[in-house]
């Protein structure tokens, strides 16, 4: 091929190209439009819709991926209990900010949380799908106990929101109920993180240009000057070499030792069957349930030994939805796992603290 069909073909292209991007561009922008001319302020509505409407508008003055990541943080954090945003890079996704959770896990371990998608299907169903995923904490999997292992507490609900970028999944938002039986806050949180996800589609196409009236990018901080070179000091006088010490005499060297055998691997332990894992998580969940809505009567059955009698109703409640959940998981002859965590959680071990139980 001729250099000047190479040269007009590349021309054409490069055209094309821009030409699809202020077109997306275009459409992005009239869309979002839609959220940034809504005006702020003024009175006459609920909370919840101004601090909607001022978190819109701060995506709207964010030029920046770290900007917007942020923004997105602070404002699903006023509409759900606990969140964290988890980047994805490669089959991985890690932990990027959160808000709600302790502090000891918010100033030294979240940024270390690192969950393989593909072992985890509500990640992989969230990122194929790219659709919000909202279920009770119970019917998680394994990643339940991920998310327990955070701060010790467990939640009733969840939800994974897809953050999009340019039609790629690039991040996962999750949030949770905390101690609250509902999530209140899923919906607007659903629309922040759509939100969210066009803001940053422009700003990785280099289409979104700051508003008129709005902040001004940033202007880069001028490079320091580099330190001049301090003076080289003065070279000493070579000394006369010192005469050297005279040398020890060398001890015999031992004769080698047989090194000891090494020890045997130690057996890994075998996997626990996954039914047998939700099971006990189905229980967990119920027995957090007595304990939270119930916490003076649990205070003082601790003191008295007779739970069962103070919670009957609300005990063969729970273990009657125990049952159902179960039933399809376990044999007859397997252990009852909602005892076991009455004994826990509620009888702090101490199954005598619990008075006399009909299962």
């Amino acid at each position: 091929m001729a250099d000047d069909q190479l040269t007009g073909l590349i021309q054409q292209v490069q055209r094309s190209v821009q030409e699809k991007l202020a077109q997306v561009g275009q459409e992005l922008t009239n869309e979002l439009q839609q959220f940034h001319n809504v005006p702020t302020g003024g009175g006459g509505g609920d909370t919840d819709s101004q601090t909607l409407l001022d978190h819109v508008h701060a995506f709207a003055d964010s030029y920046s991926q770290v900007d917007v990541l942020n923004n997105l943080v602070d404002a699903a954090g006023k509409f759900l209990p606990r969140v964290i945003l988890l980047i994805r890079k490669g089959n991985n996704v890690h932990g990027w900010a959160g808000r709600g959770f302790d502090g000891d896990f918010m100033a030294s371990r979240m940024k270390r949380v690192k969950w393989q998608i593909d072992h985890y299907p509500e990640l992989t169903r969230v990122i194929n799908q790219s659709k919000t995923l909202i279920a009770n904490f119970s019917d998680l999997s394994d990643l339940s106990e991920e998310i327990s292992s955070f701060d010790g507490f467990t939640p009733l609900k969840s939800c994974f929101f897809p953050l999009r970028v340019k039609e790629k999944v690039a991040a996962v938002l999750y949030g949770d109920s905390g101690s609250d039986a509902n999530l209140q806050g899923h919906q607007v949180t659903e629309v922040l993180t759509y939100l969210a996800g066009q803001e940053l589609t422009l700003i990785t196409s280099k289409i979104k240009q700051p508003r008129e009236g709005g902040a001004p990018a940033r202007a880069a901080a001028p490079a320091p000057a580099p330190p001049k070179p301090a003076p080289a000091p003065p070279k000493p006088a070579p000394a006369a070499a010192p005469t050297p010490p005279p040398q020890p005499v060398a001890a015999p060297t031992p004769p080698p030792q047989p090194a000891a055998p090494a020890p045997a691997p130690a057996a890994a332990a075998p996997a626990e069957d996954p039914s047998i894992k939700k099971a006990k998580r189905v229980a967990r969940v119920l027995v957090s349930d007595l304990k939270l809505y119930n916490e003076e009567a649990v205070s003082a059955a601790q003191r008295s030994g007779d739970l069962y009698s103070r919670l009957k109703d609300d005990i063969d409640r729970s273990f009657k939805h125990y049952q159902e959940r179960v039933s399809n998981l376990l044999t007859p002859n397997s252990p009852n796992y909602f005892k076991e965590e009455l004994i826990r959680q509620l009888g702090n071990g101490d199954a005598g603290s619990l008075g006399p139980l009909p299962f």
